[in-house]
């Protein structure tokens, strides 16, 4: 594993960075996470360019003798800086979730106040209003409390696990009878 150590340093990073871009508009003003460009700026930041940043430079960290760099070396490393993020940030959203658990709730009905307002604003019938509404209350559980934690981060490792897959198929050394064909 010690070889793996840059990857859990930068995994710590990426994990620390999650952090502290949740805290940071939590302390502000928790409206901003209704904010669409914020939301919009948080899903490209830590879904796609932090993380493959971050992998990338876990993955190329490792490799510093430039020695033969298999698939498998390539992957493991790419997903074990997801995997020591993820286990931060689940660690902090469990956290948060039993210290200010009235926090999940009313940012779910909050969303649900802004989607009823969203379609009251483009002359929805009142039908469609109610079942989207109804819908979201059905799905509260999954989204929602440690739940909504555990469903987020299992999807993020899913996606997580995608990433190191392609950053190790792009970051593994050829074989040499394949540099000579």
């Amino acid at each position: 594993m010690n070889k793996f150590q840059p990857a859990v340093k930068y995994g710590v990073y990426l994990g620390v960075f999650s952090i502290i871009f949740h805290i940071v508009p939590y302390v502000i003003d928790p409206d901003i996470f209704f904010n669409k460009g914020y939301s919009v700026f948080k899903m490209v930041l830590f879904w796609a360019a932090l993380p493959i940043v971050f992998m990338l430079l876990g993955t190329k960290a490792i490799n510093v003798n430039k020695e033969y760099f298999s698939y498998g070396k390539a992957f493991k490393s790419a997903f074990y800086v997801g995997f020591i993020a993820l286990a931060i940030l689940f660690t902090y959203e469990s956290i948060i979730t039993f210290v200010d658990p009235e926090l999940g709730e009313w940012v779910y009905d909050t969303a649900i106040e802004k989607q009823t307002v969203a379609l009251e604003d483009a002359n929805a019938p009142d039908s469609q209003i109610e079942q989207t509404v109804k819908g979201m209350e059905m799905a509260r559980p999954y989204f929602s409390g440690i739940g909504g934690v555990i469903i987020t981060n299992v999807a993020l490792l899913l996606f997580y696990l995608i990433l190191a897959l392609i950053i190790g198929a792009t970051q593994k050394d050829k074989k040499e009878e394949d540099l000579l064909t």
